[in-house]
């Protein structure tokens, strides 16, 4: 389990990040184009932990860069708001988001 605070969600382990390129699994472009009705608009899925949920970034708006946890068990129940991914919140930016994932890899 990754903790990233107090204020921060908790989440898996970080199985892969996605990547452009023609293979079948993890691959970035197929992500969005699965994710893009089902995320709220600006998240843009890097990664997945090992239940299938996705770690996304915030690419525009007043959060852009801070990353956020994206939780598909609760998508679909009547008090799940997708607009709200501070919810999820991770890390104020990618960087922070890694270098918290090692931090969390060396205590294992």
């Amino acid at each position: 389990m990754i903790d990233f605070g107090h204020d921060r969600i908790q989440i898996g382990h970080v199985n892969y990040f996605l990547s452009i390129y023609d293979g079948e699994h993890s691959n970035l472009v197929d992500y969005v184009k699965t994710y893009t009705e089902r995320l709220p608009e600006g998240l843009l899925p890097v990664a997945y932990d090992d239940q299938g949920n996705l770690v996304v970034l915030k690419i525009n708006g007043e959060n852009k860069g801070k990353v956020y946890f994206w939780d598909h068990d609760q998508e679909g129940y009547d008090d799940y708001d997708p607009e709200k991914p501070e919810m999820g919140f991770v890390a104020d930016n990618f960087d922070k988001f890694i270098s918290e994932l090692g931090k969390a890899d060396s205590s294992t």
